[in-house]
């Protein structure tokens, strides 16, 4: 009798990882695309920073730099940080690093930190990171935040989380870091809505990060039915423009 190998070579494990980290880059342009976050980031800050073809701005955990490429046309003055590697125009500068590790040698116009805090604060690092940017930052620049701010369903939604799971990550920020500092702020709402409640299930892993064989979906999906009277809810989120 032929006994079934339970036990995964390194070529396998290299494509299952793979397959999820594709799967994962998925949802998150899913999430994008539903809640249209990245076009309401990059409204408030047109409206509210003058930006020319001569601002060089730094892009912490750009992802592709969707938001630093539709403000700045001048594709020589984009900077983009971000831990996983991201194919990009060979003008644009990148490095692929953590903030943290990060070494960077020039001074910004304009840095943008949309949605990494959670990170920030998972690794006990944002007072560090920030402390960073103050540095690297022009001293007439600026530097944008934008982060969750946690409100209504999503505080229930975290609180269950924290109940369900030992380990997971979700996006905040510590505004005493800030409080000395003059600043402006801008309080927006973005909808995730989908057709069914697995569905919306499976887009809640880019609000509560965890390992996928962490998550448990049925539990995340039976929460979000009885909570919910259909399969939508609203994210308040929150821009703070460092002066």
């Amino acid at each position: 009798m032929k006994l079934i190998s339970f036990f995964y070579n390194k070529d396998q494990i290299i494509f299952i990882l793979s397959n999820l980290k594709t799967f994962m880059i998925d949802i998150f342009r899913l999430f994008k695309k539903i809640t249209n976050e990245e076009v309401k980031i990059i409204d408030i800050i047109n409206k509210n920073i003058k930006i020319n073809s001569s601002t060089k701005i730094l892009d912490i955990g750009s992802n592709s730099g969707l938001i630093s490429k539709n403000l700045q046309s001048n594709k020589n003055n984009i900077t983009l940080i971000d831990i996983d590697e991201f194919n990009t125009e060979p003008e644009i500068k990148f490095i692929k690093s953590s903030w943290e590790n990060a070494i960077i040698e020039n001074r910004f116009d304009l840095i943008i930190v949309s949605h990494v805090w959670g990170h920030f604060g998972y690794k006990g690092t944002q007072q560090e990171s920030f402390s960073k940017m103050i540095k690297h930052k022009e001293k007439n620049g600026k530097i944008v935040l934008c982060y969750n701010t946690n409100s209504y369903f999503m505080s229930k939604l975290v609180d269950f989380s924290k109940k369900l799971f030992r380990d997971f990550q979700y996006d905040y920020f510590d505004e005493d870091i800030i409080r000395n500092y003059n600043k402006k702020e801008i309080i927006f709402k973005v909808k995730l809505k989908t057709r069914n409640f697995s569905s919306l299930a499976e887009l809640v892993k880019i609000l509560i990060i965890l390992d996928d064989d962490k998550y448990y979906k049925r539990r995340v999906e039976e929460f979000l039915s009885s909570n919910l009277t259909k399969p939508e809810f609203e994210i308040e989120q929150k821009v703070i423009i460092i002066q």
